[in-house]
């Protein structure tokens, strides 16, 4: 009898433990373990960020005028210079000795000048004395009281008066030899001039102050008019060049507002689009944004790298939603909403991207629940739980 009651009573307590453990079973299938994030609204921002170096915003090139031998260098790469600073020394032997024999010329014929100018002198000072005598000789003549030589007197004073006619109005041989010098005197004065010019050009300066960023030539290297000796790049003034891809410079205008962060300086400088290529680089397939950054201090170097950030939006009450929740169906736009321990599958739409978030343009309200971690797993109306 007492097994007949024991046996029962084992079935009735097994049973009941079979039966709690398929219910828990039950349960923790059913219901998926999720993350869930909270939609708020904030502050959405949308930039591209760009590499690009920085280059001067003036370079000179530095040329020579003669093609003469370089006989001496002043500088070198990365020197400081001011606008006037001597570069470059050609050689100028023959053009100082050019210009010796051009002065000795003027000086011979200026003193050939003043001799003749004196002998002219000379000559003027005795035709106007000779002159004078024979007016005084015709006046003596006229005031003669001859009567009966009257015509004797009427032939001398002809004659006279004939003389004087002839008397030599100037000198032709000496006036000529005068105008001779002088045109001679000029040339020779041009020829010293263009000599001073050419021992000038020998001496190369700086046309503007700054750095030497190039130096194309060596001593004793012919400076020749077409090629670049060196060159100088403006040093305060500096702008920051990038390359955008046909995405990227669509976003981009002139006048944007932009952060640049150098490189090897570690510099920062707000400044604005100057300016966008309209033409692709055939080369690289990108276009040329130019940032001017002003005034830099001398801790910029040119040719360093740079990253420009360019603020393409921004929006202070977006509805803002994390990346990793996104879900997509046929060119469609999903996410799960937690609601009721269910994921509620819900279409949105995107209006603004980044990296990690985007901001919601339709679909999804303030202070809902979207599944971020194990969306994967869920279908609409799959029961959930929140992971702990």
């Amino acid at each position: 009898m007492k097994t007949k009651l024991i046996i029962p009573a084992l079935l009735v307590l097994l049973t009941a433990c079979s039966d709690d453990t398929i219910t828990s079973d039950q349960l923790s299938k059913n219901a998926i373990p999720v993350d869930v994030s909270k939609i708020e609204r904030g502050t959405f921002k949308s930039s591209v960020e760009l590499v690009g170096k920085l280059v001067p915003s003036r370079q000179e090139v530095v040329t020579s005028k003669t093609a003469l031998p370089i006989a001496k260098i002043h500088v070198h790469n990365g020197d400081d210079v001011e606008k006037g600073t001597v570069l470059f020394t050609l050689e100028n032997s023959q053009l100082k000795q050019q210009l010796s024999q051009a002065t000795s010329i003027v000086n011979t014929l200026e003193n050939t000048k003043i001799e003749l100018q004196g002998i002219v002198g000379q000559q003027q000072a005795a035709q106007a004395q000779i002159k004078s005598i024979i007016n005084s000789s015709i006046e003596q003549v006229q005031k003669a009281e001859i009567p009966e030589q009257q015509e004797l007197k009427k032939d001398v004073i002809g004659a006279l008066e004939e003389l004087q006619t002839l008397s030599p109005q100037g000198t032709p041989t000496t006036s000529s030899a005068l105008n001779l010098v002088n045109q001679q005197l000029q040339q020779a004065r041009a020829g010293v001039n263009q000599a001073s010019k050419a021992i000038q050009a020998t001496t190369i300066t700086a046309p503007i102050s700054g750095t030497i960023s190039e130096i194309n030539v060596t001593e004793g290297m012919p400076a020749l008019p077409s090629q670049p000796l060196a060159i100088v790049s403006g040093k305060n003034n500096v702008k920051a060049v990038f390359s955008a891809n046909k995405h990227q410079v669509a976003l981009l205008k002139e006048k944007m507002n932009s952060i640049v962060s150098t490189g090897e300086s570690n510099q920062t400088y707000n400044g604005t689009i100057q300016s966008i290529s309209n033409e692709v680089n055939k080369q690289t397939n990108t276009y040329t944004v130019t940032v001017p950054l002003g005034k830099t201090n001398d801790r910029i170097k040119s040719g360093e790298l740079a990253t420009g950030t360019f603020m393409t939006y921004s929006n202070k009450n977006a509805l803002i939603l994390p990346v990793e929740s996104l879900l997509f169906d046929d060119g469609k736009t999903y996410v799960f909403i937690a609601k009721n321990h269910q994921a509620i599958k819900t279409r949105i739409t995107i209006k603004k991207e980044q990296k990690d978030v985007v901001q919601v343009d339709s679909g999804l309200k303030e202070g809902d629940l979207v599944i971020t971690n194990g969306k994967y797993q869920l279908t609409n109306g799959s029961k959930i739980s929140f992971k702990k």
